[in-house]
């Protein structure tokens, strides 16, 4: 995957969000506006999705440095 960063409605209620707590580990309910960070790891690329409301201050000034209709999902918003 080329970007770090991707938006979507969530298309299931299994994920999890990676936010911080006391968020951390709840579920992020199906059809709620969600924030993935593309991570890689030992075995490939994984998402660590957030709730839309537990994306920090740290995330929303990587996102203000790359142009947003590029990042997956975004025009789909």
């Amino acid at each position: 995957m080329a970007t770090e960063h991707i938006f979507e409605y969530s298309k299931s209620s299994r994920a999890t969000c990676r936010g911080p707590p006391p968020c951390r580990g709840s579920t992020i309910e199906l059809g709620m506006l969600r924030y993935g960070q593309v991570q890689n790891g030992r075995y490939g690329e994984t998402v660590e999705w957030r709730h839309w409301g537990c994306v920090t201050r740290d995330i929303l000034e990587k996102l203000a440095t790359v142009k947003l209709e590029s990042v997956p999902g975004f025009m789909d918003l």
